[in-house]
């Protein structure tokens, strides 16, 4: 029992420790991704607001986001207040990050709820099907389907359904 016990120690310690990496390396290269970028920050969002600002608005601006701050100092800088549960300030929402991410959580978990139901229904009614005709051409049909479907990345199958969807409304939602 001891032995066993240790083992799912070890077992944990070493994933836990390789999450925490592997979200550390995904924050440095998402954060250098977004320092690299061409776009300044500040004038997006002055060009969002449609207005236009005085000089010593838009330094206050830029001395608020910390975007004249080094990239490094602004990454622990960011990193250390997360670490603390602020996670900012949303310029779209003016308000907490936190606040905005609590209040469309539970919408977000009823619409994965709702998927998880509706996909587990349809694959039980379908399986059912072709438990039923085995090796008949329903079961045929629906075992080519599967296959292409578990073959085709995610992505691909989004794209095909958001362009066949645009077609039918007659409008894009990618420009």
């Amino acid at each position: 029992m001891k032995e066993t016990a240790k083992r799912l120690t070890t077992i944990f310690l070493k994933n836990s420790i390789k999450i925490l990496s592997l979200l550390l390396a995904v924050s440095i290269i998402a954060f250098a991704l977004i320092s690299a970028s061409p776009v300044d920050p500040v004038s997006q969002y002055i060009m969002s607001l449609g207005t236009a600002i005085s000089a010593e608005q838009r330094a206050e601006l830029e001395a608020y986001w910390g975007v004249n701050e080094p990239p490094v100092e602004r990454y622990i800088t960011w990193l250390t207040s997360l670490l603390k549960g602020d996670m900012g300030h949303s310029a779209i929402y003016r308000r907490p990050v936190a606040d905005v991410i609590a209040e469309r959580f539970a919408n977000s978990l009823a619409l994965m709820f709702c998927a998880w139901l509706f996909a587990g229904i349809i694959g039980f009614a379908l399986g059912c099907i072709m438990g039923m005709f085995r090796e008949k051409w329903p079961d045929k049909i629906l075992k080519k389907i599967c296959y292409l479907l578990s073959s085709v990345p995610r992505q691909a199958v989004t794209v095909f359904h958001q362009s066949a969807h645009s077609w039918r409304l007659t409008y894009s939602p990618v420009p």
